[in-house]
């Protein structure tokens, strides 16, 4: 029954394409899969409108796929689904959290949504979308994963299985909840959990949302965040702001800020003033930025006994150098091709041209003296009217990908 085949997702981490649920000659979730087979098909989920995807020669390569487990991968939460017959266990289905302070908890672009198999599936429910992967913020306290669970048999044996990697933080707990059973059971938060159950004839054991699960804090502080806000000034610093309220036995307040969202560090400290029930609010202005990329921040709060917890993390887009690349005009006359680099690094660029199949038709070199400055670049052949790309070498090795339009001469 399990011979059908199922959609398989690949989520992108910046390095590599990692397969959910995984599976047979895929290996397991969170494999590698970087290469698409000859005779494979995939569908890709636009953000926009109708679009177009496009591979030249440079995309082919020799050989076949090698499984491997993206061992970067971090800060995950994987769930399985298995059918389970006379101790024989069959892959179903599978999703997949990834945990980061560079996701946001809205559904956008990052995430998958799922796509229903013709045997059981398990997803996610987010924002009324299921899910097949989700990338989100840090977990906090009260944070819920709801499970969608649909074509279950009834009168069948089933598995989780929870596979999870660096989730653990200080009196932080994970508990599954099987809502039909009125059970809880904890979840290794730093490892591999496990949970045998069967359906029955009744239809309450085959809810969608039989399953969920639900992180809480042992011995939270009394404090309540009420918001924690950071705001770029003129491009230059950052005002972060902090309210909270029932503010008791709190000694001090650390606000700590990352440029990737994962390692943090202290820049400044502030004493709570006073025990009290009402709201207090808090600021403190960033002089030091980072530039060149998005800021992060939170709040860490520590009361008199030496306990702490963290706010939410926010982030600061805008503080970049602005540094980019524009043809201009577009569509191209004359076969000029204007490039304008806009606070670009000094050194070497080599552009090519190429047509709408990867065949490089021009390449030269541009010696760029840093900053800004409009480039001519005049082709040494005729080319027709029509779509064509352009690519930007950087110094540093980078390219970027520029689309333009010759118009007949």
């Amino acid at each position: 029954s399990y011979g059908l085949g199922a959609f398989q997702t690949l989520t992108w981490t910046g390095s590599n394409y990692i397969i959910t649920p995984g599976g047979g000659s895929y290996g397991g979730g969170g494999s590698v899969m970087n290469i698409i087979q000859s005779g494979q098909a995939f569908l890709a989920h636009s953000t926009g409108g109708n679009g177009n995807i496009q591979f030249n020669e440079n995309c082919k390569i020799a050989g076949s796929v090698n499984v491997s487990r993206d061992n970067s991968l971090s800060h995950f939460l994987i769930t399985n689904l298995y059918s389970t017959n006379n101790g024989v266990e069959n892959l179903a289905d599978g999703n997949m959290v990834l945990f980061d302070s560079a996701f946001d908890n809205e559904v956008n672009e990052n995430d998958a949504i799922k796509m229903n198999n013709f045997g059981e599936n398990f997803g996610m429910l987010t924002h009324n979308k299921v899910l097949a992967v989700e990338q989100r913020n840090p977990i906090i306290s009260s944070d819920t994963i709801f499970y969608n669970a649909t074509n279950i048999k009834a009168n069948k044996g089933y598995k989780l299985a929870f596979e999870t990697k660096d989730l653990l933080q200080p009196e932080l707990e994970a508990l599954l909840e099987d809502t039909y059973l009125s059970i809880g059971i904890p979840i290794n938060l730093n490892g591999n959990t496990d949970y045998d159950f069967a359906t029955t004839n009744d239809t309450a054991s085959l809810y969608a949302n039989r399953f969920i699960i639900v992180f809480k804090q042992n011995n939270i502080l009394p404090i309540h965040f009420i918001s924690i806000k950071a705001n770029a000034i003129n491009n230059r610093d950052v005002l972060v702001e902090w309210k909270v309220a029932n503010q008791q036995n709190i000694h001090h307040y650390e606000v700590e800020r990352s440029a990737d969202g994962r390692r943090f560090e202290k820049v400044n400290l502030q004493f709570a003033n006073g025990n009290n029930a009402n709201a207090n609010v808090y600021y403190w202005k960033d002089v030091n930025v980072e530039k060149g990329g998005d800021n992060f921040y939170r709040i860490r709060v520590v009361n008199e006994n030496g306990k702490s917890e963290w706010s939410k993390v926010v982030k600061v887009e805008g503080m970049k150098n602005n540094s980019f690349i524009s043809i201009i005009p577009n569509p191209v006359i004359n076969r000029k091709i204007g490039l304008h680099f806009t606070n670009m690094p000094k050194g070497v660029y080599t552009i090519k041209l190429m047509n709408t199949v990867g065949m490089v038709l021009l390449e030269k070199q541009l010696t760029h003296f840093g900053g800004s400055t409009i480039f001519q670049v005049l082709t040494d052949i005729v080319v027709g009217s029509g779509n064509y790309h352009i690519e930007v070498v950087m110094p540093d090795n980078k390219s970027v990908m520029k689309n333009l339009v010759f118009l007949q001469e």
